[in-house]
């Protein structure tokens, strides 16, 4: 039987594909917790944390999600959604990419193309406005650097 043949390769590939993501994510922490400061280019400066559960996801995409809460004048807003990604063409331990969004028509990227490892956050992240309520095309609202340092909970 023919068909039975390419049933099996394409069964074989899927496992294959879903036992290798598996296996990434089993190397890595449950949960983590990031601490640290937020800095504006204008100065002003934040105390921020992150809380995030590692999630494996449906598309073969592990990621860290959760919530933060930041204090200071530095901040963006005070608490909001967290997606922290870990590894991709990076080292497991090395984070490229967090999205954060708020109550607040914002939302903020950090996007590290050398990022440093043992999970920890130090570089550059820029706040974009979303449309509507804002005119398009959306402006950038914050900008500044982000230095956080993550520990197991």
């Amino acid at each position: 039987m023919p068909w039975l043949r390419g049933a099996r390769t394409v069964g074989i590939v899927v496992a294959l594909l879903s036992t290798g993501a598996r296996a990434l994510a089993m190397d890595l922490p449950r949960r983590l917790v990031w601490r640290g400061t937020v800095a504006t280019v204008e100065g002003y400066a934040g105390i921020f944390t992150a809380r995030g559960r590692l999630i494996e996801g449906r598309d073969l995409i592990t990621v860290f999600e959760g919530r933060f809460r930041c204090r200071g004048l530095g901040c963006p807003w005070r608490s909001g959604s967290a997606e922290i990604y870990p590894g991709g063409v990076f080292p497991r331990d090395a984070i490229g990419l967090v999205l954060l969004g708020g109550a607040r028509a914002i939302y903020c990227v950090y996007d590290n193309h050398s990022p440093p490892g043992r999970f920890a956050i130090d570089g550059p992240y820029v706040c974009y406005t979303l449309a509507p309520p804002f005119p398009l095309p959306s402006h950038v609202a914050s900008q500044g650097t982000m230095n956080l340092t993550a520990a197991t909970e």
